[in-house]
């Protein structure tokens, strides 16, 4: 029996939005842009939410926060409680000891409803592990809604007794304000766009503001519902054809899904119902959250585990997490939420998150225990060393262009002062990591090493995507490259880059050969030292799981398919221009076989596409032989 004012669709709709998200996830074809589905999410709760307690406050004139919180408590909490205690136990025990502290961390953060705020702070730290691999990523979503369910109806309490037209205006105001954030910190090409809550509220907002205006009214005209609704639908689907990686997201961009969301809720079109009120739909609605829940832990520990996944592994994982969502469900969430023993008690009911919050926190502990332990092989601490094993300039602040601080801060100079000019290295963090081979290599033949490098930002002037976002301080940093050139005249400018941006192999010519030649006019001398193969997974982790010596890294026939396309568009380059030479690193990384992790006692890389400090240092011998016979000939 339905409660009092469901709308039947809504279910629907949540059951969408996570086929969305699991088919993004999954990797399915026309599922590019299916990250939109946390964006239906927002707009819904911020929908039914905003409903409720405008309902209760037109009853009551006022609104019972601590009840309020109570019910979302049982709601909530419970199910994810238990996933995350499930996803501590499997860290603890059979994944990698090495990613422990990324997901310990970001449990403890989870079950306070931080982790939105975890997840910004990593992806803020450039040399922090990849927070992609993370088996409780998705609980940023959560803390977003969580954080807006602690906040929203403490300020909607304030307008309790007042009219409808006052809660219009502060709702309007507010997701205003929030929406100029979110386009803020969209142009500035900061994690924060994507995970901080007050980026994100005018999603919830847009969902609220539909509650209170169409709350007894919805589109009148029923021609006008269906046209409201058709172009809704519209917009929700092609955002998830027509999005992918490279979107500047959230930004102006997320208006097209929670826009979409938020015009089919106003319109309430009778003629989509029977659609969204079907049996299935309802049921997979009803498990909405589970699934959310369960199917991206379960998703990364099987990659972990067993390797890169193909497409069918991922939808066999994904379905194996819906009969979890199914069985927690049963045993957990509609137990825990209709519970009269809870449900005729606030106290009880927020004294129950309070406890859950303290199982996490125990369960961490005693998993931080077993960790300890599997940290005592000595095969893993080897790995650990390694992952920590950056060159020093990556506490040095050398992402900047500012001369002075480089030269203070991010040279390498030859013990005994010579006049000679120094060698530029400038790239993104790949240039970083061959820092140690070229300081050794410049210092033996008496110059000194100035390093400039940004993380995810190429040197070249090429406009490029992180992360779906679009960086305007990359762009400023290569609008600047050049009047670092001619204001420190090097003898020699190294390039070196990641060969993995969402850029096309034109564009990159051209931006490189732009660069070569206006170098070329300021007669200096030019090196590009190509890009390392690209591992499949994390290959420290992987090796810490299944032994150093697991093939945990590709072989050599896939490192050299892997790398045609990018080592050709940059030797295409130089070889047109005539000036400049590349230096190719696949001979000295990997054998005729392979590309091993482990060279003379030496664990090549630190993560997935960063060479260790020492193993770099081991190539100085390379490097600077071609400094001195091709870089600096004479």
């Amino acid at each position: 029996m339905l409660r009092p004012g469901h709308r039947a669709d809504i279910d629907g709709w949540r059951a969408i939005a996570v086929l969305l998200v699991v088919g993004y996830h999954v990797g399915l074809p026309g599922f590019a842009g299916g990250f939109v589905g946390v964006d239906v999410f927002f707009v819904l709760s911020g929908y039914l939410i905003t409903r409720q307690l405008w309902s209760e406050a037109e009853r009551h004139g006022t609104i019972d926060v601590l009840g309020f919180w109570g019910r979302r408590v049982r709601r909530l909490v419970p199910a994810a409680a238990v996933m995350v205690v499930a996803v501590v136990a499997v860290a603890a025990m059979v994944a990698s000891p090495l990613a422990w502290d990324a997901t310990s961390g970001a449990a403890v953060a989870s079950s306070l409803s931080l982790s939105n705020v975890w997840f910004g702070m990593q992806s803020a730290d450039y040399f922090a592990a990849d927070v992609a691999a993370n088996p409780l990523l998705h609980t940023w979503s959560l803390a977003v809604e969580e954080q807006f369910y602690l906040v929203w109806p403490v300020l909607l309490l304030a307008l309790a007794g007042r009219r409808r037209r006052t809660w219009v205006l502060s709702v309007g105001l507010v997701s205003a304000l929030s929406f100029w954030l979110g386009l803020v910190l969209t142009a500035r090409g900061t994690p924060w766009a994507f995970y901080a809550s007050p980026a994100r509220a005018w999603e919830l907002g847009l969902g609220a503001l539909v509650a209170l205006v169409w709350v007894h009214s919805p589109v009148a005209v029923p021609r006008l519902r269906l046209v409201v609704a058709g172009v809704g639908v519209a917009a929700v689907v092609s955002s998830v054809l027509l999005f992918d990686a490279t979107t500047a997201f959230p930004g102006a961009w997320a208006l097209l899904p929670a826009g979409g969301t938020a015009m089919v809720l106003a319109a309430d079109a009778s003629i989509l119902r029977p659609v969204l009120s079907v049996a299935p739909a309802q049921w997979l609605g009803r498990l909405s959250y589970g699934w959310y829940l369960w199917h991206w832990p379960v998703l990364v520990f099987g990659a972990a585990l067993a390797g890169p996944l193909g497409s069918m592994e991922r939808t066999v994982l994904a379905a194996a997490s819906l009969v979890l969502a199914m069985v927690m469900h049963r045993l957990v969430e509609q137990p825990v939420r209709f519970s009269p023993v809870l449900a005729r008690s606030t106290g009880r009911s927020m004294a129950l998150g309070g406890v859950l919050t303290a199982v996490v926190v125990m369960a961490v502990m005693v998993g931080s225990a077993e960790i300890d332990d599997r940290l005592r092989d000595p095969d893993v601490r080897v790995l650990a060393a390694a992952q920590e094993d950056v060159p020093d300039l990556a506490d040095a602040e050398c992402e900047t262009l500012d001369l002075d601080h480089l030269l203070a801060t991010c040279t390498a100079r030859p013990e005994r002062a010579t006049p000679a000019a120094p060698i530029l290295l400038l790239g993104d963090s790949h240039a970083g990591h061959w820092q140690p081979a070229l300081e050794t290599g410049a210092v033996s033949l008496g110059r000194p090493l100035v390093t400039s490098w940004r993380g995810n930002c190429p040197a070249i002037p090429v406009q490029v995507t992180v992360e779906g976002r679009r960086s305007s301080e990359c762009g400023s940093r290569q609008d600047g490259v050049l009047a670092l050139v001619e204001a420190l005249s090097p003898a020699a400018v190294v390039l070196s880059h990641s060969g993995a941006y969402e850029v096309s192999d034109d564009e990159w010519r051209d931006g490189l050969a732009a660069l070569v030649d206006e170098l070329e006019l300021r007669d200096i001398p030019v090196g590009v030292v190509l890009d390392i193969p690209r591992q499949g997974a994390d290959p420290v982790h992987c090796a810490a799981v299944h032994g150093l010596e697991a093939a945990c890294t590709v072989d050599r026939v896939s490192a050299e398919s892997q790398l045609a396309s990018v080592h050709e568009r940059e030797l295409d380059v130089l070889l047109a221009s005539g000036h400049g030479v590349a230096f190719d690193p696949l001979p000295v990384l990997c054998d005729s076989d392979e590309c091993p992790l482990v060279v003379d006692d030496v664990v090549t890389y630190r993560d997935s596409n960063h060479l260790t400090a020492t193993f770099a240092q081991r190539l100085s011998p390379d490097l600077e032989h071609w400094l001195a016979t091709e870089v600096l000939p004479g």
